[in-house]
């Protein structure tokens, strides 16, 4: 039963997690900051910005964004080392190309040239499909999750062969803390952080061509949660502060207050702080004050999340078992259904709030049988990583 839930806890909070990962992209055409370049599609905050503004929303965005892609690289990284000493290295390599190289490649060649061909068209581009396809111009979009996360993998196995880990760290002992733990991913993850923050701020992307690879603040911040995510997998979950450790649980009133209480401090140093996302980046005054906090709020919120899914996910839910399963297929397929809800929706004279809620609903559940259709053909659903 421990087993069970485990696992269905981890399944739920990651499936939650994709279901924000849509939320934020619906949003994007929205906030009051919003800014679309017509000479360079590519460099607007978001594929679509709608005149019609919700400044309502205007802070969700870095609440989101401030925490749940570090939370997926946790979660991704805890079962790696267990399939590695099951697979061995070259078969977890070549398992990882195919559930992680396969549907990326998929992504990059079919859907994102459908995601941002409306994008393409609000520049006063008069080109077809096929034209605009043929000159590849555009990015991985949100696939570049994969890519980075495959480049981790690959990580994963050179510190599997070489045993870094047990050699240099005293895991037991930090995993078996849930302080301890919370403070050594502060310290680790700040440590990375804040030197390339300083060097290329929030907003600079690393990329190979098309090939999006990740925030570059952020791509050595996101190897600290993947690592973590390895050690814990290390152990063993009954071996961590999850499972294993009552004070996680007993303490958890105070988690959550210190969640609240670190949003809203992350919120005000992004007012204290303001950065503009229109001019190149040059380091404000003060900056490293909301960098740190971001690393305490990612923590936190790492924190959180995982103690609400192992107090609440504990029983199966048969639609939320099928949300569970498709959860990846969401994730690749929901940006095309994204842009084009809010590209139809440009015409009509509705709040800002409400296209929203309507591009939101319409992605996640056209995105979620799109992907229940494509699993269910064995060779297709490889596209989705099945």
């Amino acid at each position: 039963m421990l087993h069970a839930s485990r696992n269905v806890s981890l399944d739920y909070l990651k499936a939650f997690v994709i279901v924000l990962v849509v939320f934020l992209h619906s949003i994007l055409a929205y906030p009051s900051w919003a800014f679309f370049n017509v000479n360079s599609f590519l460099n607007s905050s978001a594929p679509i910005v709608d005149p019609a503004r919700c400044e309502f929303i205007d802070f969700i965005p870095s609440l989101l964004n401030g925490f749940f892609m570090a939370l997926l690289f946790f979660i991704s990284g805890l079962f790696v080392y267990q399939s590695l000493l099951t697979k061995g290295p070259v078969a977890f390599v070549r398992t990882r190309f195919k559930r992680l190289g396969i549907p990326f490649a998929f992504c990059l060649v079919f859907v994102m040239p459908i995601a941002f061909y409306p994008s393409f068209l609000m520049s006063g581009a008069t080109q077809n499909f096929i034209s605009f396809w043929f000159s590849w111009s555009w990015t991985s979009g949100p696939a570049w999750f994969l890519s980075l996360l495959l480049l981790f993998n690959c990580y994963a196995v050179i510190v599997y062969r070489l045993k870094l880990f047990s050699r240099f760290f005293p895991i037991n002992f930090i995993v078996s803390n849930p302080l301890v733990f919370f403070l050594v991913l502060i310290f680790a993850s700040g440590f990375v952080y804040l030197p390339l923050m300083y060097f290329y701020g929030p907003f600079q992307w690393s990329s190979f061509g098309p090939l999006l690879i990740g925030q570059t603040s952020r791509l050595l911040f996101y190897l600290v949660y993947f690592s973590a995510g390895l050690i814990v997998g290390r152990v063993g979950l009954s071996s961590s502060f999850l499972l294993d450790s009552r004070v996680f649980l007993r303490r958890s009133f105070v988690w959550l207050i210190a969640s609240a209480i670190l949003g809203f401090i992350y919120l005000a140093s992004l007012k204290i702080v303001p950065i503009n996302l229109t001019v190149p980046w040059s380091p404000p005054a003060l900056w490293w004050i909301n960098a740190l906090i971001f690393c305490f709020y990612s923590a936190i919120l790492l924190m959180s999340s995982l103690l609400l899914s192992f107090t609440f996910f504990t029983r199966r839910v048969d639609l939320l078992d099928h949300l569970s399963a498709n959860s990846f297929g969401i994730y690749i397929l929901h940006y095309p259904f994204v842009v084009w809800a809010q590209f139809f929706l440009l015409p009509f004279h509705l709040p800002g709030c409400l296209k929203l809620l309507i591009v939101f609903t319409f992605a996640f559940f056209f995105s979620w049988w799109a992907s229940f259709l494509i699993r269910l053909s064995p060779r297709a659903r490889y596209l989705l990583g099945g």
